[in-house]
């Protein structure tokens, strides 16, 4: 495609920006490496907020918001996790954080986040407004995920609950060490591929049982039954050191599901969605108008013959993985976790440089977008896995990328302090425009 310039380009950081998250549609918030945060007001193209969440040496590694539960959920790299309550335009409502965990991990693994209720679509109605939350038990059925104390090690838990890991997810003495773990994505039910972030999923299903217990496991089964069940989380992607992505089954983490390596170079980012749903010939054939002198009613029952499509709470037959790495590919995956070999390498993608900062799959998983240490954004197809387009407007390294809930616009950070805005492959219906998925 042609050269393409962003639309807009919003400035107004000191430092370089390492974050993104759209909060909805219109508003965009932004963390820097000295600890500030920006919310910005997309139609005015103009901060709403400025405030430091986190101190001038730890700065803001990672940002995700929670629409539903009108809160925000910020990283430093001094490996405190907070959660702020958000007043109903989306500002921080107080001071000190709603919840705040000091996890030990001093590396730059980004935090993952399950939040039932936050999905990109609800994200999209904030302007509604959600009620801030009071205390810590309205966050109620999220979950965060991080590296631990031992780098190597992942802590999944509940801001609601006290400061103990639900499940720890420890690499067995047994086996080949993979290194810190460097990248964390949940895998969201079927028909829910929201995410909050590029470590992020935010789904729409039921709030979590109330009833699920705290716990650790060691390599048992010890506390994976209060996240895999009860509309918790199941399942969580692991990118290592040592290049290597793997799968973890939340209600026995023991030992992964599988695993792959996927890069010479550790797995700096990931992202995973349900694959793209696509309709059946059987059905498509059903809804089409009948010949041979078969009416509508009979076109209806074959439809209704046919295999029901898993419901939103059922875990879909593929996801869509794509990481980045400090090497010069891009590896495409498939995710199937039912399967005896659950990570498959489908295709790597070369790049002309070396280095990709982060990942994003696009809400309708349609594409994906790649920031990369020189400046540029490269958009691929998730099917094809082709290029559609390289964005240049950087002086410097891109750091985050995310895409607007409805419309699919795709904002850029960089460490030249500037946040560009992109409209590419996207109406203002938020309908993709020329791509076959």
């Amino acid at each position: 495609m042609a050269d393409v310039d962003p639309h807009h380009v919003l400035r107004g950081h000191f430092g370089e920006v390492q974050s993104l998250s759209f909060l909805s549609e219109q508003r965009l918030f932004s963390g820097d490496f000295n600890g500030e945060v920006h919310l910005w007001d997309l139609s005015s193209c103009r901060a709403e907020y400025t405030g430091r969440l986190h101190d001038t040496n730890a700065g803001v590694l990672h940002l995700a918001c929670l629409p539903s539960y009108g809160a925000l959920v910020s990283q430093g790299r001094d490996g405190c996790v907070k959660v702020w309550a958000l007043d109903q335009t989306g500002v921080p409502d107080r001071p000190e954080p709603l919840h705040e965990a000091a996890t030990g991990s001093f590396n730059f693994c980004r935090f993952a986040v399950w939040a039932p209720g936050s999905a990109p679509q609800q994200a999209a109605e904030v302007a509604a407004g959600a009620a801030a939350p009071t205390s810590q038990q309205q966050l109620r059925g999220v979950y965060l995920a991080s590296a631990a104390h031992d780098p190597s090690e992942v802590a999944v838990w509940r801001p609601a609950e006290a400061a103990n890991a639900v499940v720890h997810l420890r690499q067995s003495p047994a086996e080949t060490k993979h290194g810190m773990c460097m990248s964390l994505a949940f895998l969201a039910p079927t028909g829910e591929g929201g995410a909050a972030g590029n470590a992020d999923c935010s789904v729409g299903d039921s709030e979590s049982s109330s009833g699920m217990g705290i716990g650790s496991s060691s390599g048992g089964s010890q506390g994976g039954e209060a996240a895999g069940a009860g509309g918790g989380p199941r399942y969580l992607v692991t990118g290592y050191e040592d290049g290597v992505a793997a799968l973890w089954d939340l209600r026995s983490p023991g030992r992964p599901l599988g695993s792959a390596r996927l890069h010479s170079e550790p797995v700096m980012c990931c992202d995973v969605r349900p694959a793209a749903a696509r309709k059946p010939k059987a059905i498509a054939a059903a809804s089409a108008p009948a010949g041979g002198g078969e009416g509508p009613a009979a076109a209806v029952l074959r439809a209704a013959a046919a295999p029901a499509t898993p419901g939103p709470s059922s875990t879909p037959l593929s996801y869509d993985l794509v990481t980045g790495s400090a090497d010069d590919v891009v590896s495409c995956c498939s995710l199937r976790p039912a399967e005896a070999q659950p990570v498959r390498l489908a295709k790597q993608i070369k790049l002309r440089e070396a280095g990709t900062a982060d990942v994003r799959i696009r809400p309708d998983g349609k594409l994906f977008a790649c920031g990369c240490w020189d400046g540029r954004t490269r958009l691929y197809s998730v099917r094809k896995r082709e290029p559609l387009a390289v964005l240049k407007y950087h002086r410097n390294q891109v750091t985050a990328v995310a895409f607007s809930p409805v419309t699919g616009t795709l904002a850029t950070a960089s460490r030249d302090t500037s946040v560009a805005l992109w409209s590419v492959y996207t109406n203002v219906t938020g309908e993709s425009h020329g791509l076959d998925a």
